[in-house]
């Protein structure tokens, strides 16, 4: 028959077993001093985790990243959480806007008229809509002309944010010569001028078309950089 402890014997055993477990720590102790200290550093250490997980004002993630010297290292989650708040408080609320023309054309069929403005044209544009400009361009007789201008932009149709119009309205020069009379209030060579504007844009680009007055339209191509 193979051997069977009996049940008294085990239980015996045990209980010496755990008697000697529980003087094991006191044992190593008086063996080496030495790791009388270690375990109370390992005490502190553990009272030190117990405050960083308590306290509200200190996190684990902050103290593991921050060295001893009060420095944080790049590119850890704090630095990466401060940079993301600064660019949060710090993005741009305007754009400048780049347009030039594309084609024009006049309502009479005089042959004479210039229907290549070559237009350059800027514009500071807010995020609210209101934006301030300058546009340099030949004019109908071939004359350079500049129009410098604020105005706003208004987009009525909440579902279709890409279709906008425009009202701009400044002050233009260069309408000179026999063609000084051929704008309203041009007497001292420089002309109150209002010009309404439609456009279509999709992602930075944007295509407007912009009559002037009662003579022709312009066909624009622009492009915002936001």
């Amino acid at each position: 028959m193979p051997y069977s402890e009996s049940k008294p014997k085990r239980i015996l055993k045990m209980n010496r077993l755990q008697k000697w477990s529980a003087n094991l720590p006191t044992r190593l102790i008086c063996y080496s001093p030495n790791l009388a200290r270690s375990q109370t550093q390992v005490v502190r250490r553990t009272l030190l985790l117990f405050m960083l997980i308590t306290n509200p004002m200190v996190s684990a993630e902050e103290s593991a990243l921050t060295p001893k010297d009060g420095t944080v290292q790049r590119n850890s989650p704090i630095t990466r959480d401060s940079n993301a708040q600064q660019d949060v408080t710090t993005v741009r609320n305007y754009s400048i806007f780049f347009q030039t023309s594309l084609y024009s054309m006049h309502f009479n069929d005089d042959p004479e008229d210039n229907n290549r403005q070559n237009s350059i044209n800027f514009e500071w544009r807010k995020n609210t809509g209101f934006l301030l400009g300058f546009a340099y361009f030949k004019n109908t007789f071939y004359q350079p002309s500049q129009y410098l201008y604020g105005g706003k932009i208004f987009r009525p149709f909440d579902n279709h944010q890409y279709i906008y119009f425009k009202i701009t309205g400044g002050l233009l020069h260069g309408y000179k010569g026999e063609y000084k009379d051929k704008i309203p209030f041009n007497s001292l060579g420089v002309a109150p001028a209002i010009l309404p504007a439609a456009g279509l844009s999709y992602k930075n680009f944007t295509t407007e078309l912009v009559p002037y007055g009662i003579r022709g339209i312009i066909l624009t191509l622009g492009y915002d950089f936001r």
